[in-house]
């Protein structure tokens, strides 16, 4: 009897958790977990919401490095990703996709990208370029953080104000009148600036007089700069108050930074912003500011150096329009050449030696024909360049359901129609440059496209007020 007793105290006790501090082994007695199990367990324990913490101001860390430098962006995302996919995985395995409404568009590029090359015989090489095109995986980072909006505003902002920070800069470049030429040195450096340490200098410089800010060359500085445009140019229209003041200075500032980056192709498409922009929400528009605003830009565009860009855009016969003109034929002949296929990923300049000596063009190796779309339909051929229509088709209706979609919703809508915009602008812009082959752009394409992402799952997560 005693010993049946005691044989069933012992099941329990392999049964039942102990109470109190849970220290103790089950079915062990009262022996104490050792302190360095305890260390282990605590770890364990606090995981989920060490991983949580970095996600969410990782998002935040990552809007400012898109908007600022190329090199901070990869030193922010890459651990990122790993820290918070790892994280994840280990501590739900059932990990839930939420990359959906993108996931096969995106996914069908990549295996496009792959048997082009194969096709064209450059499989390793198409490689390289997939390895470039991967900067697009920040989108789906961005798209699975916790369920939390402020997370998602929070890198909105920190986007906006990198973004401000490198059209000030631009700015300030072109106030002090430093002009990097294409060997590198400096010329017109100030009496007052000579004994600067020439590393800060270069950071002051313009290149040929157009604005870089922290970018490496004006078109790219221009491009990510129409993301920025577009969530500006929401905000002004949506908010009130001191918030639309300090929206409105930030729509006059990266302006005026699109002006002076010189960029022909950029100022077009950010036309194509404010029109649409103010078309959509012309209720909101706030004249008396628009006014201002028309005003001061004007003023900007009559400086010398800008009537003269502005001047240059009719005549075909200006040195960057030949080129270009002559790039868009040379594609236009390789394309013809290898219809179904293309030429294979980055390998246009390959066949540029060839094609460009019986055009208008100096003989030698050209990259690109500065036009997206041509550019795709050379190295991917119809079928590839079909599904990166798709790609692009898709994402553009995915931001107009969704602005669409919050336009009751006062305070969450502004961010939506922005990253609406800023997409549309890079597309209108890559009808005169190769914008999402530009690794910078892409970066902030992807971030833009995964926080509103990120933003539409949060507010369908929260329950409704009404």
């Amino acid at each position: 009897m005693w010993n049946a007793s005691t044989n069933s105290l012992k099941r329990g006790s392999e049964r039942i958790p102990s109470s109190g501090s849970g220290d103790t082994i089950a079915g062990k007695g009262n022996r104490r977990l050792p302190q360095r199990f305890r260390l282990v367990r605590d770890t364990v324990n606090s995981f989920p919401s060490s991983i949580d913490r970095i996600g969410s101001w990782g998002i935040a860390l990552l809007g400012l490095a898109v908007s600022l430098s190329i090199a901070a962006t990869h030193m922010v995302w890459i651990p990122l990703a790993v820290t918070w996919f790892g994280g994840r995985l280990l501590r739900r395995p059932g990990f839930r996709w939420c990359g959906k409404p993108l996931g096969w568009p995106s996914l069908s590029l990549g295996l496009v990208i792959c048997l082009s090359g194969v096709i064209a015989g450059v499989f390793l090489r198409s490689l390289r370029r997939l390895r470039s095109d991967i900067n697009w995986l920040v989108c789906f980072l961005v798209a699975s953080v916790p369920p939390n909006r402020e997370v998602v505003l929070r890198g909105f902002r920190w986007f906006l104000c990198g973004s401000l920070l490198t059209a000030a800069l631009g700015l300030l470049q072109c106030g002090i009148g430093i002009v990097r030429i294409d060997s590198g040195a400096l010329e017109r450096i100030p009496a007052t600036l000579q004994a600067w340490p020439p590393v800060l200098l270069s950071y002051l410089a313009t290149m040929h007089r157009r604005a870089v800010g922290t970018r490496s060359h004006p078109l790219t500085y221009a491009e990510g700069l129409l993301f920025a445009w577009g969530l500006l140019l929401a905000l002004w229209l949506w908010r009130q108050g001191w918030r639309r003041f300090w929206a409105g200075v930030g729509v006059l500032v990266v302006g005026a930074a699109l002006v002076w980056s010189k960029g022909r192709g950029p100022w077009f498409a950010a036309l194509g912003i404010l029109g649409v922009g103010l078309g959509l929400e012309w209720r909101r528009i706030p004249w008396r500011g628009l006014a201002v605003f028309l005003v001061i830009m004007g003023v900007i565009l009559w400086h010398p150096q800008i009537r003269m860009r502005i001047k240059s855009i009719g005549d075909f016969q200006e040195g960057s329009h030949v080129i270009r003109i002559n790039l868009w034929q040379m594609g236009w002949r390789i394309w013809r050449d290898h219809p179904w296929w293309g030429v294979g990923p980055g390998q246009v300049k390959r066949f540029s030696q060839t094609y460009s000596s019986s055009q208008r063009l100096p003989v030698g190796e050209w990259s690109d024909v500065h036009n997206l779309y041509l550019q795709r339909l050379m190295e991917l051929g119809i079928v590839g360049f079909g599904v990166f229509f798709w790609f692009l088709v898709t994402v553009l209706i995915y931001l107009a359901k969704t602005y669409w979609w919050s336009r009751n919703d006062s305070e969450h809508a502004p961010w939506f129609q922005g990253a609406f915009l800023g997409v549309l602008g890079c597309l209108l812009a890559g009808f005169t440059e190769t914008t999402l082959g530009d690794s910078v752009v892409l970066l902030i394409f992807s971030f833009i496209v995964g926080s509103a992402m990120a933003l539409r799952r949060c507010l369908s997560h929260e329950p409704s007020t009404g």
